[in-house]
């Protein structure tokens, strides 16, 4: 059986020892994931992937191109940004600065999804001379 619970107040610690101290009893066995910070939104989500699109349009409409490799032509196949491309980047920040994390925006929490963004930003900023700067948006 699994049961998660949300400690965020007196009462809902207590009802948690509760459950854990009568589990544990009756079952002699416990398995308890402790994870502290709050995980990322759902609007916070939908921000990041408006986001990810809004910097994919802002690449292709200053024009700078992607290129992809395919074992089919001998060159580099130039292509416009799409909001995947530009997640691959975000994950790749992602991981290298919280290295501990699962490769998935999904493992984030709500404090580092402005610090990945500020990376990013910043990164686009300095490589684009300024032309791809786009603000994080507030809803999805």
């Amino acid at each position: 059986m699994k049961t998660e619970y949300v400690c965020n107040s007196e009462i809902t610690w207590c009802k948690f020892l509760l459950e854990a101290t009568s589990a544990f009893q009756k079952n002699k066995w416990l398995r308890v994931q402790i994870n502290t910070g709050k995980k990322r939104t759902l609007p916070q989500n939908n921000a990041i992937h408006k986001y990810l699109r809004m910097v994919a349009d802002e690449l292709n409409e200053n024009g700078f191109p992607a290129y992809i490799n395919s074992p089919i032509f001998k060159k580099e196949i130039e292509v416009d940004w799409t909001m995947e491309m530009v997640k691959q980047i975000w994950v790749t920040v992602q991981v290298a600065l919280f290295p501990d994390l699962p490769a998935s925006t999904s493992a984030l929490e709500r404090s580092q999804v402005t610090i990945v963004y500020d990376h990013l930003n910043r990164a686009f900023i300095d490589k684009t001379d300024g032309r791809v700067t786009v603000m994080f948006p507030t809803t999805g």
